[in-house]
C-alpha cells in the first residue's frame, strides 16, 4: 500500500455499513474454514483468502486489470477466489467444484 493511500485511509470517516459488510465477509470465510480445518490450522487459509481478495481489490481499483464494470469485477473476484480455493467453476485438477 502506498503512503498516499495509507494517509487517506486515516483521514476518511469510518463507514459503519462498510465495516459491517467487511465483518460479515470475514465471518463467512472463517465459518467455512472452521468447517474443514482444525483450530490450529485456520489462520493461514483465512489470511490467505483475505489477502487474495484484498490484492484483487487493489488491482481492480488501480485498474491494473483493465477497466471493468462493478459486475465484471465482482464476477472476476468470485471466479478467482473459487478457483484458488478449489471450489470454483473448475478446480486445478479439472474437476467441477459445483455440487
Amino acid at each position: 500500500m502506498d503512503v498516499v493511500r495509507l494517509r487517506c485511509r486515516r483521514c476518511l470517516p469510518r463507514r459503519t455499513d462498510a465495516i459491517a459488510a467487511s465483518d460479515a465477509a470475514i465471518a463467512f470465510v472463517a465459518e467455512r474454514i472452521a468447517a474443514v480445518a482444525e483450530p490450529e490450522r485456520r489462520e493461514a487459509p483465512l489470511t490467505g483468502t483475505w489477502s487474495l481478495v484484498h490484492g484483487l481489490s487493489t488491482l481492480l481499483l488501480d485498474e491494473r486489470l483493465g477497466t471493468r464494470t462493478r459486475a465484471e469485477a465482482g464476477a472476476l473476484v468470485e471466479t478467482v477466489v473459487r478457483t484458488m480455493l478449489g471450489t470454483g467453476p473448475e478446480r486445478p485438477d479439472g474437476e467441477s467444484g459445483a455440487g
